[in-house]
């Protein structure tokens, strides 16, 4: 157990090693991560569409009063689990969106996504419909054209953006999807 965690660590630090000497792989893999987390999200919507529409298709035609009382019951368990769901991956875009905000500061006033509409589009209809993640406030912050994270030396900054490159994989593995091509 000990010896997998060492190895787990030295994994960890041979990416941060590596996301410190190239920025732009970092980029692109926070880029490709983010599309994934897009796609997740609009697949989720679509799930649950299918989803309600078949149990309300099952409400309708159901004539006993408990089995019917039991499907509505089942239908406000699922929405709460979609809802859930939704929370969870539009917190994992903004969280990378911040992270690919700050490396990309440029001093205009504009956001990276300003590039990609339809991308933009897409993420503001995901913060309109969770306005909380918009109240939190960020971490990172813009200092020159590099990722600075609050108050973190270079190596704490390096080691923090692999971890969240990792855990982000890690959950988009977990919903189903994989590591998008980025928008370069």
């Amino acid at each position: 157990m000990v010896h997998r965690a060492t190895l787990s660590n030295e994994a960890a630090l041979r990416a941060a090693s590596q996301l410190a000497n190239s920025p732009d792989q970092a980029l692109g893999t926070l880029k490709g991560l983010f599309d994934g987390y897009i796609s997740k999200y609009s697949e989720e919507q679509a799930n649950w569409q299918e989803a309600k529409a078949e149990m309300d298709n099952l409400v309708n035609v159901t004539k006993d009063a408990q089995a019917k009382e039991s499907a509505i019951n089942e239908k406000f368990k699922m929405q709460d689990e979609h809802e859930g769901k939704l929370q969870s991956i539009a917190g994992f875009i903004r969280t990378l969106d911040s992270a690919i905000q700050a490396m990309h500061a440029a001093g205009d006033g504009k956001t990276w996504l300003d590039k990609y509409p339809d991308t933009k589009k897409k993420v503001d209809e995901i913060y309109s419909a969770h306005p909380a993640l918009l109240a939190q406030s960020s971490r990172l912050v813009a200092a020159g054209g590099k990722l600075a994270v609050g108050g973190m030396s270079g190596a704490a900054q390096t080691t923090w953006m692999s971890r969240l490159v990792q855990e982000a994989r890690v959950y988009l593995n977990y919903l189903g999807g994989g590591l998008k091509a980025t928008h370069s």
